[in-house]
């Protein structure tokens, strides 16, 4: 089961099955992550392959944000002091100035979406006494991520132009203020 899909309408909320087991749950993380690792022990692996997939995700709108920001150097280095989701936010919000963003925008659509349904996971896994969370939650936020990585780094590595469409933006923002 995955609830990632190629139509960004169809953005399901991560929850594990009804009447989901620890034997599918185990066997799901063996599809899945293919990660030799001993009985009992398969949440960290799927841990890391989330953060994984996490830094790669947060890389790709540094870059976004770089080309987005790069005549504004005081405002690309408050950007970085924004926490990951808030940095999706802005990132939407300079995109929808451009003139052809489209394809960018449902990225960022993909990345917020994948960033607010892992926070939730990752904190009942982090915070001692939370409700459990099963390997199905931990993968498919990991995969989330990973697609939401993805695609803006293939808007990033396609769209030419965008420096200049960025530059265009920033001129109509200064207009608009």
């Amino acid at each position: 089961m995955n609830t990632t899909t190629h139509q960004d309408e169809k953005l399901r909320p991560i929850r594990t099955p009804a009447h989901w087991t620890r034997e599918q749950d185990v066997e799901h993380f063996r599809d899945r992550c293919m990660e030799p690792c001993e009985p009992g022990e398969e949440m960290r692996p799927a841990v890391e392959q989330l953060a994984f997939h996490a830094d790669n995700l947060h890389r790709a709108l540094d870059q976004l944000l770089d080309r987005l920001l790069a005549a504004k150097p005081v405002s690309r280095a408050a950007a970085e002091l924004l926490p990951p989701l808030a940095r999706v936010k802005l990132a939407a919000t300079l995109v929808a100035a451009l003139p052809v963003s489209n394809g960018l925008a449902q990225a960022l659509r993909v990345a917020d979406f994948a960033l607010q349904s892992a926070e939730p996971i990752l904190h009942r896994v982090s915070l001692p006494g939370s409700p459990p969370v099963t390997l199905f939650e931990v993968i498919e936020a990991g995969d989330w991520l990973g697609t939401a990585a993805s695609r803006l780094g293939d808007q990033l590595h396609s769209w030419r132009g965008l420096i200049e469409a960025a530059q265009s933006c920033e001129g109509n923002l200064r207009r608009a203020a």
